[in-house]
């Protein structure tokens, strides 16, 4: 019962903070799992002005600090996905802890803001895991897939699903595993935000730099058809923002 309300409280205060203006449309979280190298002159080319989530690396933030540094005074809300993108539940305690609190560092250092989401690499976890993201001072997590939901240490925004739930909302899923082309891919972004404004739910989709330039038209094109429809784009900072520092109960999930 805890997790079910906790899932009622976040789309309904993130979809009240953004869609005020519009009769029923979804907002939309487009959230971007950033770590490699190359990931910088994709963002460069896909060139987001929409509000928008970045869960980044503290490696490669401590290498791009320039760009990192950009992306929060955009407005953008920055979180962590680590420090080196290890497969988190492989590691001893000890190790689990260190790369937590030295990303959460790094983050902090070149923001100069509370960093306090998170979003696992590969989007493994257990609860050694969550409790010391919990302990490390994060509040909030991305990892968990509307159509898998595990987790209730931390408030999750689960990433949402497409086809009948079974598909992540990710492109790597659509891009690289079904192999979708562009106009597939600009087609499930669209049906997903139809569908989630049925609903009334948010529509948060899972992106990489490296996967989503393949399609950079695709991305703009739905950006702009969600933006005719009177929909909008945000990052996950309502939710934080809605209590002025304070925690969001201890609940979950959008199902």
């Amino acid at each position: 019962m805890k997790s079910i309300l906790a899932s009622v409280y976040i789309i309904v205060a993130l979809f009240a903070t953004v869609s005020a203006a519009a009769a029923n449309p979804a907002p939309v979280l487009l959230t971007f799992d950033t770590e490699q190298n190359a990931d910088v002159a994709a963002l460069k080319t896909l060139d987001i002005k929409v509000p928008a989530t970045y869960f980044i690396t503290g490696a490669f933030a401590g290498a791009h600090k320039e760009l990192v540094s950009e992306l929060s005074l955009a407005g953008h809300t920055i979180g962590s996905h680590s420090q080196a993108h290890p497969h988190l539940p492989q590691l001893d305690q000890k190790s689990i802890e260190s790369d937590l609190k030295r990303s959460k560092s790094i983050l902090e250092s070149i923001t100069g803001k509370p960093v306090v989401w998170f979003r696992a690499p590969y989007m493994e976890y257990d609860d050694r895991v969550m409790r010391a993201l919990k302990a490390s001072g994060f509040r909030y997590d991305s990892s968990d897939s509307e159509h898998w939901e595990q987790q209730d240490i931390l408030t999750e925004l689960p990433i949402s699903a497409l086809r009948r739930r079974v598909m992540l909302a990710s492109d790597y899923n659509m891009m690289v595993v079904n192999k979708f082309t562009e106009s597939e891919f600009e087609a499930a972004l669209k049906q997903l935000y139809t569908a989630k404004s049925v609903l009334g739910q948010p529509a948060v989709i899972l992106l990489h730099p490296k996967h989503a330039v393949r399609y950079p038209e695709a991305l703009r094109n739905f950006i702009d058809w969600v933006q005719a429809k009177g929909g909008a784009f945000s990052d996950c900072r309502p939710i934080y923002s809605r209590g002025r520092g304070k925690p969001a109960p201890e609940i979950r999930n959008l199902g």
